[in-house]
């Protein structure tokens, strides 16, 4: 097929899931960020340099817990600058062909961890003080079996969590897009996958969703609500009956841009066969940039520049 005017289309954009452009959703996670880094430095002020090396470790995961903290709110602020990666990858699959990949947001996944591993060690160290008569990490404990044992609990649960989540961020769902259709591919224990297709005949209509995942709430999800409405779950966390479900609270992309191709993807037959071009990617940044008001002006100048080969769909 050949894209119309040897360039990729213009879309209109969807924002499925609207984004938070209060003064506050910048300046609370600055302000916090600002405290967490100030606040770092108040765990090693506080342990006296003679108390040993139990004290100045535990210290030290205090004071990481702190920047944990102060890097999880500053990295709210990511998605206020323009992205240089579109957090796709085009690649060929051996059963579905060319097409693209969404990238898995390994920072997302554990971008908790340095402020729980800290917390764990804090908490064990002072334990471990406790047991030797100190006070310098826990101060109400030194005669307060209680509290360091309720210490030392809540260690091996933080120390729990982080492995737990560790090995959790190995264990992700692969996204496919291809000309053909949506594949969701589960990793499993020892190697082994799970392939959920859905090809682009069967679906009827995209619209946006959300879901939940323990404590985390209204998780941003694409729903392909299938031709057979009858169809039953493959999955019962993302899908209903006659619905395929894809989370995208792990992925790189834009939510948006990517609901926004999607649907255009749906309507227009004729276009799939975009997904199958090298420089896609740059397509991606250019929907995202342009819905969010950041290159209204420089659509002409990009559309010169992402020129399309000719492909077979």
């Amino acid at each position: 097929m050949v894209i119309k005017d040897g360039v990729f289309p213009e879309i209109d954009w969807i924002e499925g899931w609207p984004k938070d452009r209060s003064k506050s959703a910048v300046i609370v996670p600055v302000a916090f960020t600002i405290i967490f880094s100030a606040l770092a430095v108040t765990p090693i002020l506080g342990a006296p340099w003679s108390a040993g090396p139990v004290v100045f470790l535990g210290a030290s995961g205090g004071v990481l817990a702190f920047l944990g903290l102060a890097y999880f709110f500053g990295s709210l602020l990511l998605e206020y600058f323009p992205r240089r990666n579109a957090g796709i990858t085009p690649f060929d699959d051996d059963t579905y062909g060319r097409g693209i990949r969404l990238d898995v947001d390994r920072r997302e996944l554990t971008r908790l961890l340095p402020t729980l591993a800290g917390m764990s060690v804090y908490g064990f160290c002072g334990w471990l003080d406790w047991r030797a008569g100190g006070d310098a990490l826990l101060p109400m404990s030194k005669s307060n079996t209680g509290g360091a044992a309720a210490a030392l609990i809540f260690s091996v649960v933080l120390g729990a969590s982080v492995l737990f989540f560790g090995a959790l961020s190995r264990w992700s769902i692969q996204v496919g897009i291809h000309p053909l259709g949506i594949v969701r591919r589960l990793s499993l224990p020892f190697g082994k996958t799970k392939n959920e297709f859905v090809s682009w005949e069967d679906v009827v209509r995209i619209d946006s969703g959300v879901f939940s995942s323990g404590k985390a709430k209204n998780l941003p999800m694409l729903k392909f609500h299938l031709s057979d409405s009858s169809t039953p779950p493959k999955h019962r966390m993302f899908d209903q009956p006659g619905i395929f479900g894809i989370p995208l609270h792990i992925y790189k992309c834009d939510p948006n841009s990517l609901f926004s191709i999607v649907v255009f993807l749906h309507e227009h037959t004729e276009s799939r066969g975009v997904l199958t071009v090298a420089e896609i990617p740059r397509w991606f940044l250019r929907v995202e940039r342009s819905g969010k008001g950041m290159d209204r002006s420089s659509g002409a100048v990009e559309q010169g520049i992402f020129s399309l080969r000719r492909t077979d769909c």
